[in-house]
């Protein structure tokens, strides 16, 4: 084929794709996201979470609950949730099986929450999918007015559609938001996780950790063991209680499994990690990070587990291959160097915190330029305190996302001089230029930090890997 045939095929292919993608979005609502601000009584609150759930039980059973047609893991908390799906997914993919991996939310491409092996969701397929799923949502909503899905909800149901129809035998599932009324808890999975409880998304879960605790702990189900790297104890103990009412046994890190640290750096880290399944030892975490040892341990305790309850096993080659070559975009991911670029997706307080101390372990408290950008509905205040400390410059800018609203730039300067009033600040209207600026008035020898929200992430990573590369890849480079 000419190369002017294939690029025509290409355009062709990623317009209809991206024509698919433009009608999934027409489920949201309110493009503006004002809905963030109104103010909500805790029992309208409480009737928006039953009636998401509902709608969610009653799509997946027009769909024939093809949740049920896979084994699952499904994975709540407030921070390392996604490295640890994504983990769990590696590990059983390394031990043969085929394994759907489910992360929320995206990077750069939709594609990407729709993984096999690793593996996008070529665009062909994300097309065909899509508008099977949406003519047959079209009538779904004809018989059940009342009952016409959110664009969350829609994904969830997509999600399983997809993994049953390509066979997968596992399907590991991230939460979006808490757990007891997330549009993902319509699973009955063979073990649940719940990485740690902190503040984040208070409006909808409560501003005490008991409240948040609560609804991570709602994702443990009768007589299923669960997995939890949280150690505050007035978090802790919501989550015991939950699975002693459920009656499900429950592995708490530090207790039932536990890890030490061998080293540390800027490409990863070195682990042994301790099980009640075995000890697995010099263990290479192809992630940097202060945090991603224990996730981890979190993650390997899980999947043996759910190996035991089904008769296969993790071995110890298994567990070191995998982690030794996992990959998640935008987590402490270097792309690239002279000055040295890091993106992490941190958009909490305790994200930033740990940022901030894996940036003072990898890079030897070298101080940056900070490049960052959060939604309206974080704490921008809370979340800026730790990274703050270690940098030279903050070049603050807006993510652009649909339906959910950012902070504007001259608005994140003023939260970045109350908090250091002698901090240097520049405030650009778009996070490509906020980067171009930080790279050309850096020395090769200075490191710059692109974080805050995870949406900003997708549109700085496109820099260095175009979102148009990525799709053609997964078209032309997989048939998963």
């Amino acid at each position: 084929m000419k190369i002017e045939d294939q690029n025509t095929d290409t355009a062709l292919l990623l317009g209809k794709y991206r024509a698919a993608y433009d009608r999934l979005q027409t489920l949201i609502t309110d493009p503006l996201g004002d809905k963030f601000f109104v103010e909500k009584s805790p029992a309208d609150r409480q009737l928006e979470f039953e009636e998401q759930i509902r709608r969610t039980t009653e799509l997946l059973s027009f769909f024939g609950n093809p949740q049920d047609k896979y084994r699952s893991i499904h994975i709540a908390g407030t921070g390392g949730k996604g490295s640890v799906t994504t983990m769990v997914g590696a590990l059983l993919a390394e031990a043969g099986l085929k394994v759907g991996v489910h992360t929320s939310p995206y990077l750069q491409v939709p594609n990407e929450k729709l993984l096999i092996n690793g593996e996008m969701i070529p665009p062909s397929g994300f097309t065909d999918l899509v508008e099977n799923f949406m003519n047959r949502l079209r009538t779904f909503t004809d018989r059940n007015p009342s009952m016409k899905p959110k664009y969350g909800e829609a994904w969830i149901a997509l999600t399983h559609l997809y993994f049953a129809g390509k066979k997968v035998d596992w399907g590991i599932i991230e939460t979006g938001c808490g757990g007891r009324y997330d549009p993902t808890n319509v699973l009955n999975p063979e073990v649940s996780v719940i990485t740690n409880v902190d503040f984040d998304h208070v409006a909808k879960l409560g501003s005490t950790l008991a409240a948040i605790a609560s609804h991570k702990a709602g994702i443990i189900k009768n007589g299923i063991p669960v997995v939890t790297a949280e150690r505050k104890p007035e978090a802790l103990e919501i989550i015991r209680h939950e699975a002693i009412v459920k009656q499900a046994k429950i592995l708490c890190a530090g207790e039932d499994f536990s890890l030490k640290v061998q080293s540390l750096t800027s490409k990863g880290s070195r682990v042994d990690v301790f099980t009640p399944f075995g000890d697995f030892k010099d263990i290479d975490i192809n992630l940097p990070g202060v945090f991603q040892p224990e996730n981890a341990a979190t993650a390997i305790t899980a999947v043996q587990i759910a190996a035991a309850r089904n008769q296969f096993t993790i071995s110890g080659e298994t567990i070191y291959n995998a982690l030794k070559r996992l990959k998640f975009p935008g987590r402490m991911e270097i792309v690239q160097e002279k000055p040295t670029v890091v993106l992490d997706g941190a958009h909490n307080p305790q994200k930033m915190e740990a940022l901030a101390r894996s940036l003072a372990e990898a890079f030897n408290q070298l101080p940056y330029t900070l490049v960052v950008g959060m939604l309206a509905t974080k704490d921008a205040s809370g979340s800026l305190l730790p990274i703050l400390k270690n940098a030279r410059r903050v070049i603050v800018t807006s993510p652009n996302v649909l339906g959910k609203p950012s902070i504007n730039p001259d608005r994140m300067k003023s939260i970045v001089k109350s908090l250091a009033p002698e901090q240097e600040v520049k405030a650009l209207d778009n996070v490509k230029s906020a980067i171009s600026f930080a790279k050309e008035t850096s020395g090769t020898n200075d490191l710059v930090v692109v974080t805050g929200s995870i949406y900003m992430l997708g549109e700085a990573r496109d820099i260095w890997f175009p979102s148009e590369d990525l799709l053609t890849e997964a078209e032309y480079g997989n048939k998963t």
